[in-house]
This record gives structure tokens, sequence and C-alpha cells, in this order.
């Protein structure tokens, strides 16, 4: 049964908080939390497979969606947020109530918790990872701040005065399918509530600038572990299930060709040769997992050359391809090798870039060498190959892998546009996991 959608708001001291709400007000109460520059409208898929006899309230967070902005001045912090789900449980005149977030959302369910106990009766978190994965950070205090706090004053007077940008409703929406790797189904329903109309044509966006450096309490791992099992109810949290990333080019009715990459590196790797290749093909490339914008493999066990190839089966099989040429660099090119053994005849074509030094890896001849390389020393270091945190400056990065590979700025900077992830404001880290190193 399809949900009907209400529009609703309170007054805070500092303005108004929108809200919407789907079900009737006698239904079991549940509050629906978004994430860092999202809106109530992230729900909106979810509700048709939720239960008819809750009433589901969801809320957008100051500064986003079509709540007023905090009052210019301070840097805002994620516990003010906290103080804004308070106003709302006391507008609904909530005594107890079931809490879903998703992602930053999850955080606030957290502190919320610990703040007002005993007023939450369930929590469901959806993929609240990358919001506590931050905490990590928090043990170099002055990495934290300055990631958070120095940055904000350094550049206030741009933040708080600077003219927001105009768009096209299409040209808005290319950009969230851009920068957040959205289908434009998902693009339209963040911006469902994301628009400001500025005259026929242009729009602006109605995020507040300032909630793009939201700061946070420095809470070592040990302290938010006690805030996340004192007095906590039932918690589930779900994390997105893993993807492999493709990005396509040309005509989709042309001639298949499917682009690999090397280890370390993605599909960006093969922007600059699709210039010179001739548009009448179709160019896929993949991101493998754990590189670019693909999920890496679950940490555990040493990874294998055979665990690259099955990730090339799902990628072909999705596609729906029984012929196509095979197109690959360095590390792609062995891959393709062994697909073509376990799938002979689906490969027409094979164009391999620089693969000397990857076939020369296939060529096991001492064998107590192989073993101390790839696995005696992968589990003599196994947590510094599955658990590194090291955070770059972006300047940092680019010369760290012109250095590492012999690469000039402008193929450094390509490398890294698909495998840098922002950790906070101008930190990043490196997108790729270390134990690719031992593939």
């Amino acid at each position: 049964m399809k949900k009907i959608m209400e529009e609703r708001y309170f007054k805070a001291p500092w303005g108004k908080v929108a809200m919407v709400s789907w079900g009737k007000p006698s239904g079991v109460p549940v509050l629906l939390v978004h994430g860092h520059m999202d809106t109530a409208a992230t729900f909106i898929p979810l509700l048709e497979y939720l239960p008819d006899n809750y009433y589901y309230v969801g809320l957008d967070l100051p500064g986003h969606g079509k709540s007023d902005y905090f009052p210019a001045g301070v840097m805002p912090n994620q516990l003010h947020f906290i103080e804004t789900l308070q106003l709302a449980i006391e507008h609904l005149r909530w005594e107890r109530f079931i809490y879903i977030s998703h992602s930053m959302g999850a955080i606030l369910g957290i502190y919320f918790n610990a703040v007002y106990p005993g007023q939450i009766s369930k929590i469901v978190n959806l993929d609240p990872g990358p919001p506590i994965y931050w905490f990590a950070f928090s043990k170099n205090l002055s990495m934290w701040f300055e990631a958070l706090y120095n940055n904000y004053y350094e550049n206030l007077n741009r933040i708080t005065n600077e003219n927001p940008k105009l768009h096209t409703h299409e040209s808005a929406k290319r950009a969230v399918i851009r920068n957040r790797n959205l289908t434009e189904k998902q693009a339209e329903i963040i911006l469902s509530r994301s628009i400001i109309p500025v005259d026929e044509e242009k729009i602006r966006l109605s995020w507040d600038v300032k909630m793009k450096h939201i700061g946070q309490p420095p809470l070592s791992k040990d302290f938010l572990f006690i805030l996340m099992t004192n007095n906590s109810p039932p918690t589930l949290n779900l994390m997105a299930q893993g993807q492999e990333y493709v990005v396509s080019w040309g005509n989709e009715k042309g001639q298949p060709v499917l682009l690999v990459h090397g280890r370390q590196d993605s599909a960006a790797t093969f922007l600059p040769l699709l210039e010179f290749l001739p548009r009448s093909h179709y160019y896929v490339a993949l991101d493998f997992p754990g590189h670019g914008n693909s999920t890496p493999f679950p940490v555990g066990v040493a990874l294998t050359r055979i665990h690259f190839v099955a990730a090339l089966k799902e990628v072909v099989d999705h596609l729906q391809w029984r012929n196509f040429v095979y197109i690959a660099h360095s590390m792609g090119s062995e891959m393709g090798m062994l697909y073509n053994v376990l799938h002979p005849g689906r490969i027409s074509k094979f164009i391999l870039l620089d693969p000397v030094l990857a076939f020369q890896r296939l060529q096991l001849r001492n064998f107590p060498d192989f073993f101390e390389l790839f696995y005696s020393n992968y589990y003599d270091n196994y947590d510094e190959h599955n658990n590194n945190n090291k955070v770059y400056k972006k300047e940092e990065a680019i010369k760290a892998v012109q250095k590492a590979r012999g690469l000039n700025k402008y193929q450094a900077e390509l490398v890294l546009s698909r495998n840098l992830q922002p950790v906070g404001n101008h930190i990043y880290r490196y997108i790729y996991r270390w134990f690719a190193l031992l593939i």
C-alpha cells in the first residue's frame, strides 16, 4: 500500500525545522534521521517496504532540505543536532519511539540515547560504518583539530558569505550523480527537498554550506564503545551491500569492449586512451574490488588473482555480453588470460598494454620465494595491510604517487581521481586497500 506523505514543521529557537510524516499518528512511532548533506527524502524508497501499522516521521536536520539554517557564527557540531532531535520528540509528544537512521544519523542516535536514555526502544542503523570510521582519526588530536576547526575558521568569511551557486535542474542533477555516484532516480529523490527556485530557469540548492564542516567530539574508540553499549536498546546495523563500480562510454549498440586496469589503479587510467579509440564501439571499464569506487573484498585471508577473475565474471554476466574485446593494462593482462582459460570463447580479441611484469609473476619457479612474498609477508604484517589508516592532504597524496610510481603530476592526479576518499576537510585516505599490494 502506497503511503501518503504529509508536510509539517515546528519552530526551534533558531527557526523552522521541516518534517514529513507517513501513516496514522495512532501507529507505533518511528523517527527517521538522515545523514550528512541529505534530507528526509532519502527514506522514501524504503518506506514502501515497511509495515503500515507504524507512524513514520522524518525530519530535515538544520541546514538540510527545507529546514532553516543554524545561525551563522561558530562551527556547527554533531551535538547541536541532538537538541534538534529532542525538540522534535517534544513537539510530537512521544515518550518512546523506534529510531531508524542512515549514515551520520547513526552517530546522532548514539549520542541521543546516551543523553536521553530510555526514550529509544529499538535502533536500526543503515550503513553506519563511514561516520564511525572518522573517529579513528580522533587519536591524532592535532590532525583532528586542523581538519575540523582550523580549516573552518581560516575560511570562515568565504564559508559564511559565499554566494550560492546557481544551477538548472538538469545541471544540479548531473552534479549530484557525479559527486555522489548515484543513479538518476536517486539524485531526483535527493533533490526533491533540496531545491530553491531563483527564477523560471535557475535554482539553487538549499544545503547550508556550513554543513560541509560539521564538528564532532574527539572520542576515543573505548569511550565510543561505552556510548554504544551502555543502556543500549536492541540495535540492528545494516551495511550497504558491496558493489563493483563500472563506467561506460560510446554507443551501447556498438561492439562491446571491456577495459581492465592494473594493480592499485582504476578505470580512470583509460581516460587519455579513449580519445583515440573509435566511437562506434561500446567501452565499459570497471574498478576492481578495493580500487576506485568499488567495495573492497572482506578483510581476511590473503587475496589471489582468482578472486579478481571472479569479479570479472560478475561484470561480464551483469552486462550479458557473449563476446567482447578485452583491453587491459598491467595486472589486467593476467586477469584476462586466466579468464580466457576458465571461459574460453568469450573474448574475441586481446589488446594488452605493458603486460610484461604481470606475466613474469605467472612464472612460478621458486615456490618458497613465492610463498614468502605473497603469503608469509601478508600474515606477518596482517594488521598493517588491513588496518592502514594513513591520511594525506591532496598535494601530499599526489606527490607520494608521483614518487612511488614515477608519474608526472597529471598522471598522478588521474590515478587519484577515483582513489581518494575524503575523511575530513582537505584530508584524504587512499581508497585502494593495502592488502592489494600482495595479490
